[in-house]
């Protein structure tokens, strides 16, 4: 009778003293990713976005376009709504954020043609000039799994999933848009109106897209490597 509950004694012991070094680490780990999150803020405060080019030739689409000193505002203002992770397995399991308004801005030159089955004609769309777009209510949630290496935390290749965004609405002002007047109006609302709808639709491509950068930068910030960015 006196083993067995030394051995129970024992057993409550060890429970305890798991389920403090279980609270300890999900601490660690939650510091951790509030800590990137909030370093991050400074870094992405008027975000200069690289010289771009776009070019692709499909049958159904032809696009040659560049972007240049395109800025982002207003990406620092997020609102952490949720996050939550857990030990076993080491896994952000939600993490969710919120944005009242981005702007982006800069100078584009564009020329596309567009030849689907559902227009009556080749359609051809151009404009060279500054550019201004604003997205409003922006919600992004993201999961991912965890290792710790070297000290501290990182994800692993493919261990970003469970991503979902969407906005409420959108704003395009492309100047010259179509040689500018009533139709480049025209085709910039109607922009305005399509961005939403296609972002829910093709959220996953758009993920899968960005999922590496995203891996990286985060690592970077979780190493201490925030001048990466």
């Amino acid at each position: 009778m006196k083993a067995f509950a030394v051995s129970a004694f024992a057993l409550v012991l060890f429970a305890a003293t798991c389920s403090a070094a279980s609270i300890d680490n999900r601490g660690l780990l939650d510091g951790a990713l509030k800590n990137a999150l909030e370093g991050l803020r400074p870094k992405v405060k008027d975000l200069a976005i690289n010289d771009t080019s776009i070019n692709i030739d499909k049958p159904e689409l032809q696009v040659n376009a560049t972007i240049k000193n395109g800025l982002v505002e207003g990406l620092d203002k997020f609102v952490t709504r949720r996050l939550t992770t857990t030990l076993l397995p080491l896994r952000l399991t939600n993490l969710t954020l919120t944005w009242d308004k981005v702007k982006i801005t800069g100078v584009y030159d564009l020329f596309a043609c567009l030849n689907f089955p559902t227009l009556p004609d080749v359609t051809k769309i151009f404009g060279a000039g500054k550019f201004k777009i604003q997205f409003h209510g922006i919600f992004f949630t993201i999961a991912a799994d965890f290792v710790f290496e070297n000290g501290h935390f990182k994800i692993p290749k493919n261990g970003l999933h469970g991503c979902d965004v969407s906005l409420k609405e959108s704003k395009v002002e492309l100047d010259n848009l179509l040689g500018g007047g009533e139709k480049g109006d025209i085709l910039n609302k109607y922009i305005s109106f399509f961005i939403p709808e296609f972002i829910n639709d093709h959220k996953q491509t758009i993920f899968d897209v960005a999922r590496e950068p995203i891996i990286e930068m985060i690592n970077d910030y979780l190493a201490g490597n925030s001048n990466k960015l």
